[in-house]
C-alpha cells in the first residue's frame, strides 16, 4: 500500500488488526490525496481481509435510511471517492462508529419502526479531505496519500493476482497478533486517554504484539489527532 510515513504505516497496521475485534468504538480511516495515489486499494484490501463480500466500495448515501439499510449487513465497509460531506451523513458516520440506534420505517407500513443498533468498523477516501465536523474528526484518523510514481505502479491483474498468494499468510499474521494482543490488554494502563479511549488502549496491545513500541503507537495517534 502506499503509505510511506513510518508511523501513518503503523496507524494503518493497528487499523487493519483492531477491526477483527469487536465491541468498542473504532475511529473512522480517512485517505486522501491526489488522482492516482491508490487510495481505494488499501481500502480493497481491508474489505477482502476483515470482511469479504460482493459489495465493494459504496458511493454516499442520498439519505439515512438508504445509509441504514446497507451498513447494518457489513462489519466493514468504505465510501469511496467522496467529494462532499452533508451534515446529516456526518451525524451518522460519528453515530455509526461510537455505537448508537437507527430506527427505519418498517416495509409496507406507515406507523412501525424497525430499530437498529450497531457499531462498524468504517473508512472513506477522496481527493479533498471532506471531513470539516469536530465531533467526526475526533472520531478519525487521517492519512495523506502522494501520487504513486509511474515507476512503482503495477497493473492491476498482477497485483491482485500477488494478493491472493499472500492473503493467508497476512491472516495468519494477522490472528497471531490478535492471540498476543488478548493476552496483552488487560495489563495495559495509559496515563491520559484520548477520546477514542478504547481504540488507544487497543491500539497500545497491538502495537506491542506486533513487536512496535506500544508508546510509539501512542505518539502517532497523539501526532494524527
Amino acid at each position: 500500500i502506499n503509505v510511506k510515513n513510518e508511523s501513518d504505516q503503523l496507524l494503518f497496521l493497528v487499523y487493519l488488526v483492531a477491526a477483527f475485534i469487536p465491541n468498542f468504538p473504532h475511529p473512522l480511516l480517512i485517505l486522501h490525496g491526489a488522482q492516482g495515489a491508490g487510495k481505494t486499494t488499501p481500502m480493497k484490501l481491508m474489505k477482502e481481509l476483515i470482511d469479504p463480500s460482493e459489495l465493494g466500495g459504496l458511493s454516499a448515501p442520498k439519505n439515512i435510511e438508504s445509509f441504514v439499510q446497507t451498513i447494518s449487513h457489513h462489519s466493514f465497509m468504505f465510501y469511496d471517492n467522496l467529494s462532499t460531506m452533508p451534515e446529516w451523513f456526518s451525524d451518522a458516520l460519528a453515530r455509526a462508529a461510537t455505537g448508537d440506534s437507527f430506527s427505519k420505517r418498517e416495509l409496507y407500513s406507515d406507523d412501525d419502526d424497525v430499530i437498529y443498533r450497531f457499531q462498524k468498523t468504517i473508512s472513506l477516501n477522496g481527493i479533498n479531505q471532506v471531513v470539516y465536523k469536530s465531533d467526526l474528526l475526533d472520531r478519525s484518523i487521517l492519512l495523506n496519500l502522494e501520487r504513486i510514481s509511474p515507476e512503482n505502479r503495477k497493473e492491476s491483474q498482477a497485483f491482485w493476482a500477488e494478493f491472493e498468494l499472500d492473503r493467508p499468510l497476512i491472516l495468519g499474521a494477522i490472528f497471531d497478533v490478535l492471540v498476543k494482543t488478548l493476552a496483552l490488554y488487560p495489563t495495559v494502563k495509559l496515563d491520559k486517554l484520548p477520546r477514542m479511549a478504547d481504540f488507544a488502549r487497543w491500539g497500545y496491545a497491538i502495537a506491542e504484539a506486533s513487536g512496535y513500541s506500544g508508546k510509539a503507537f501512542i505518539r502517532a495517534y497523539s501526532m494524527n489527532i
